[in-house]
C-alpha cells in the first residue's frame, strides 16, 4: 500500500476532499512527467487508501435527477493525515541519506562541477521547504 502514487493521491485528499477523475487531473497539473499515472492507478490507489482506513468517501449527496452514476469524493481520515505525515518524514530521511552520499560522492571531484553544485543545492532547498511544512509534526509541536 506503500507507493507513491497512493502517497500523492492521498496528500491531494488531504488538500480537498476530491473524486477519482478530479485527482487524476490534479495529479498530472501538480506533477506532470514526475510522476506519470493512468486513471486506473489512481482508482487503484483509492480503493488501496479506503482499504487501509485512510480516506473514506464523503455522503453522496442527494441527486435531483439520477442522470448518471454519482461521483464518489473521498476524504481522508484522521489516520490518514497520521499516515500522510509519517510517510513523508520517511521518505524524506531515506532520500536525505541518499542526497548527503551524493553530495559527498560529488566532493571527490573537488566540487568543480557548476550543474551538479546546482542539482544539489535545488535538492537541498526542496528539502528544506519539506522540513519547514513537516519538521513541526515529527518534533511534535
Amino acid at each position: 500500500m506503500r507507493t507513491t502514487v497512493n502517497l500523492a493521491v492521498l496528500g491531494l485528499v488531504i488538500e480537498r476532499p476530491s473524486y477519482g477523475y478530479e485527482l487524476s487531473r490534479r495529479l498530472q497539473t501538480r506533477f506532470g512527467d514526475l510522476l506519470a499515472v493512468s486513471r486506473s492507478h489512481v482508482y487503484g490507489a483509492l480503493d488501496a487508501l479506503q482499504r487501509g482506513g485512510l480516506i473514506e468517501p464523503l455522503p453522496a449527496p442527494p441527486a435531483a435527477e439520477p442522470v448518471r452514476q454519482p461521483k464518489v469524493h473521498y476524504r481522508a481520515t484522521a489516520a490518514g493525515e497520521r499516515a500522510f505525515a509519517a510517510w513523508v518524514v520517511e521518505e524524506l530521511g531515506e532520500h536525505a541519506r541518499r542526497a548527503r552520499l551524493l553530495g559527498a560522492v560529488a566532493e571527490l571531484g573537488g566540487g568543480r562541477d557548476e550543474e551538479a553544485a546546482g542539482a544539489i543545492a535545488a535538492l537541498v532547498a526542496s528539502y528544506e521547504r519539506a522540513w519547514e511544512r513537516f519538521g513541526p509534526v515529527v518534533n511534535g509541536r
